[in-house]
C-alpha cells in the first residue's frame, strides 16, 4: 500500500464506489468521478480504500 490510507463518510463521491448516504433507495448509486476534496487528498499521497 502507498500513501496515508484514510475512511470518508458514503455522501462523499469516490470514483467507483457508492454513495448511499446511508440510504438502502442509494445503494445502486456508484461515484463516476472523485468529489473535489478527495482529488486533493489523492494529490497529496493518500489513498482512500472505503467508505463508511
Amino acid at each position: 500500500m502507498h500513501g496515508i490510507p484514510f475512511i470518508v463518510k458514503d455522501n462523499i463521491d469516490v470514483k467507483g464506489m457508492p454513495t448511499t448516504g446511508g440510504s438502502p433507495l442509494l445503494k445502486n448509486l456508484i461515484a463516476k468521478s472523485d468529489a473535489w476534496i478527495i482529488q486533493q487528498l489523492k494529490k497529496s499521497w493518500c489513498n482512500c480504500d472505503c467508505e463508511s
